[in-house]
């Protein structure tokens, strides 16, 4: 009979390193094959496995055999934990099949995009993940918080710079569209060279910003220079300088949605030729392609869904300005 010597023998000793030793060691029938394959010393293999010994009882192996030969207590032993791994490994893809073991996700999202759709998203994965932690932000900052691991997805734009651990899959290209205070006269014809010679700033996004890479770009490929007495680092504060009567913008027709809805500010469409974002889904080389997918899926759903809904009745040409991946 075996002896134990109490009834934690399993939590002490069986699911421990020197189970996972004795497995590999019992596999190779060399403790020196075990020790090349597992990075260590062969005196501290042997130490492990007779740590192991002292705490079942009984000897697993017959030392003067070569190669090693398991005594009977040690094939019992050895095909126990086989059959265990195996029963585990089968409840395991079971749990996952069932979607009982649901992953946490950090998801990084561009703040006008998270205000948008952000709370449609956390109830889309809802069946798809046990945790969602959503941060919104300028585009530079999300970029690097992937890069430190702080999130695990971003919904960038242009990147700050390009990193070969970074996977870009395209969701979809937009139009800006322009903003001024209520009651603002807008001039006609609307032109670029009209508007660099308007009284009223120019709301600008800040230096350090995807966005002011994007824009400024566009303006000095056209020469066009603008009166700008405001620099702002996101869109929320563009619309609160518009809305007060500050200046004019240049944002994403979803940004600003509830204003013009409410009458608070006017949009326009913004003259031609003018830039136009492409975002991005980001993640890790490595990170579930089974999940990107279902990310990637829900966030152009939602966002053609919404658009369709919220923004054409309030600005009827915009649907045909969107091009999505398909």
């Amino acid at each position: 009979m075996i002896a134990m010597e109490n009834d934690s023998l399993l939590e002490d000793s069986l699911l421990t390193r020197n189970a996972a030793i004795f497995l590999e060691a019992a596999s190779s029938r060399s403790f020196s094959s075990t020790a090349q394959r597992l990075h260590v010393s062969q005196s501290s293999i042997s130490q492990s496995i007779k740590s192991f010994e002292k705490k079942l009882g009984f000897r697993l192996f017959e030392r003067d055999a070569r190669p090693l030969r398991l005594t009977h207590e040690g094939r019992l032993l050895l095909a126990g934990l086989e059959k265990g791994t195996q029963e585990l490994g089968a409840l395991l893809h079971q749990l996952k099949n069932k979607g009982q073991t649901k992953p946490f996700l950090k998801l990084g999202m561009l703040e006008s995009v998270g205000s948008f759709i952000g709370a449609d998203v956390a109830k889309g994965l809802s069946q798809d993940i046990n945790e969602l932690e959503i941060k919104t932000g300028p585009s530079d900052r999300l970029f690097f918080a992937l890069l430190n691991r702080e999130i695990e997805l971003g919904v960038l734009s242009s990147p700050v710079l390009s990193d070969d651990s970074l996977a870009w899959d395209f969701l979809f290209e937009e139009p800006w569209v322009l903003i001024f205070p209520r009651g603002f006269e807008i001039p006609s014809p609307l032109t670029w060279q009209v508007l660099s010679k308007l009284e009223l700033s120019f709301v600008q996004y800040g230096k350090n910003t995807a966005n002011n890479r994007i824009i400024s770009t566009f303006f000095d490929r056209l020469s066009l220079r603008f009166s700008t007495r405001y620099k702002v680092e996101d869109t929320n504060m563009i619309l609160k300088f518009v809305k007060a009567g500050l200046g004019w913008g240049l944002v994403q027709p979803y940004a600003v949605s509830s204003l013009v809805g409410l009458g608070e500010v006017t949009i326009v469409k913004a003259p031609s030729p003018i830039s136009r974002r492409k975002v991005f889904l980001v993640s890790r080389n490595s990170f579930d392609k089974e999940l990107l997918g279902t990310v990637k899926n829900l966030l152009i759903h939602l966002m053609q869904e919404k658009i369709k809904a919220e923004l054409c009745p309030i600005i009827p040409w915009i649907s045909s300005e969107y091009l999505f991946a398909e």
